[in-house]
């Protein structure tokens, strides 16, 4: 190899060494400020910069020169945060913001805490099995169980100020669909004791829990529907004042 190549070789090995420091200081130094809850760096910025970041880091790995194993990494991590950031600028829109403002406001005022994220995906999944005519009144009341432990951990999560609202709302309505599965498992067991020709205590007793969950459910109902008033209300009052794009999730 002639002198003049090995020296362009080295400079270029030098200038990705130096290329991959930089972006790995920065990449670590972002993500340690940001699960702290403390980056005061725009969502806009976090993305345009790890974007350039993550495309640096693509031209070294994809282009057929060995690449350390702390490059992929690098890289895996880097688009993990991107896709949060972007998520994240996402989320803020809805609400009616720009993506300018900070991560660390979004951290402490808009970021859902993972149980109200997974009481979500829960009730997603569990509300089309409750109402499925394969239930019956076992399985309804471990969904129930289940939904009821759900509920409980939102409530004692840590709620941001700008989700406190529609928290609240969820729980409404978390609570209405538990009453209403309830109520329906109560049927369930009152129609097979008539199939059964239970005796007459059974009977009464399968009644007397019937109508009960019946009442719970009106009461539950009507919080959820108290909690929907109380929404539009807000939304009409703000747009009164001249906030004319009130967010559907406030």
């Amino acid at each position: 190899m002639a002198h003049g190549d090995f020296a362009a070789l080295h400079e270029e090995a030098f200038e990705i060494s130096y290329q991959c420091g930089r972006i790995g200081g920065w990449l670590n130094d972002t993500v340690q400020k940001c699960e702290a809850g403390e980056c005061a760096l725009s969502l806009d910025s976090l993305i345009s910069v790890g974007s350039k970041h993550l495309f640096a880091l693509e031209e070294i790995i994809y282009s057929g020169k060995p690449a350390a194993p702390q490059l992929h990494a690098a890289l895996t991590k880097l688009t993990k945060w991107i896709n949060r950031w972007r998520d994240a600028a996402d989320e803020a829109e809805t609400l009616g913001l720009d993506s300018d403002i900070s991560y660390k406001y979004w951290h402490h005022n808009i970021e859902l805490p993972e149980e109200v994220i997974r009481a979500q995906k829960w009730f997603k999944t569990a509300g089309p099995l409750a109402n499925s005519n394969a239930m019956n009144p076992t399985r309804l009341a471990q969904l129930i169980s289940g939904g009821a432990h759900n509920v409980a951990a939102v409530a004692k999560s840590s709620w941001p100020q700008a989700r406190r609202l529609s928290i609240e709302r969820r729980i409404d309505k978390y609570a209405w669909l538990l009453a209403k599965w309830a109520r329906k498992g109560r049927l369930l067991a009152f129609k097979n004791a008539q199939e059964r020709w239970s005796d007459a205590a059974t009977m009464e007793l399968r009644a007397r829990e019937a109508l009960k969950a019946a009442d719970r459910l009106k009461e539950a109902e009507q919080v959820f529907l108290n909690s929907k008033k109380n929404k539009r209300a807000i939304r009409a009052k703000m747009r009164k004042i001249g906030l004319w794009h009130v967010p559907a999730q406030l």
